[in-house]
């Protein structure tokens, strides 16, 4: 058989706390025995203050936490933006880098033109080194090359070659109505070099339009003519190609 409390009018169970009056033999739960309604309602309004202050302490807790969220979205959005502009810039650098690999690629490859086109040059005029080209020696039908090439040798202080010391000996195609010119191919290349050294024996004579030249490749040909401009706008009056190099001088006897 149940027994309720005499206070709260609530089951007295085996297991909660309770005491049993000496003098009514009612029983009681603890701490409700001396209890009055007015002090249970005062004990029920207490625990709904607290209650409501702990609501409020929460809901002011949660009224921090949504001001910390707010933060923190604005700083999400914040290095988003940043995150996006950092972004276009390694775009842009990108873009850059690929511009400026297109550029050095294009230049080596120009540079590898450049060298290849120089070292053929070298070897093509390597392959001139016993060349002459005589300039200025009217031609006519007919005409013995030989003797012709034998009168300069004359003018020259030369003796006179023989056709073992001349592999070759033509004209060149002449444009318009200039002299073409007798290019010699002698046997040897100190024979070329002689000539060569005595060409100037051809400016004692003032009324002499004979000259000799070197038999240059069309590149070294347009380098000798840059030479002879830029001799004569900085106060140079000689300009010359020998053994693969361009000389200038200011003056007759000065250092070239």
């Amino acid at each position: 058989m149940s027994v309720n409390c005499f206070k709260c009018n609530e089951p007295v169970e085996s297991d909660d706390a309770s005491v049993v009056c000496t003098e009514c033999f009612y029983s009681f739960h603890v701490g409700k025995s001396r209890q009055t309604p007015k002090e249970k309602k005062s004990e029920e309004d207490g625990v709904d203050a607290i209650m409501f202050a702990n609501l409020v302490k929460q809901v002011n807790e949660l009224s921090c936490l949504k001001a910390t969220v707010a933060d923190l979205e604005a700083s999400v959005e914040m290095m988003s933006s940043k995150y996006d502009e950092l972004l276009a810039r390694v775009d842009k650098q990108d873009q850059t880098i690929e511009s400026l690999l297109k550029r050095v690629e294009k230049v080596e490859g120009g540079q590898q033109v450049e060298l290849r086109q120089l070292k053929e040059d070298t070897l093509e005029q390597h392959s001139r080194a016993l060349n002459l080209e005589i300039h200025g020696v009217q031609s006519c039908p007919g005409e013995n090359l030989l003797s012709k090439v034998n009168e300069v040798a004359e003018k020259i202080k030369l003796p006179a070659v023989t056709q073992q010391e001349v592999n070759d000996l033509h004209r060149l195609p002449a444009k318009g109505s200039k002299i073409p010119i007798i290019l010699v191919r002698f046997a040897n290349k100190g024979t070329r070099d002689e000539w060569l050294r005595n060409r100037n024996e051809l400016r004692t004579d003032e009324k002499c339009c004979i000259y000799l030249n070197e038999n240059l490749t069309k590149r070294n040909r347009q380098l000798l003519q840059r030479a002879k401009t830029w001799a004569d706008d900085h106060g140079f009056r000689f300009a010359w190609y020998r053994h693969g190099r361009i000389y200038v001088r200011k003056e007759s006897g000065e250092t070239a």
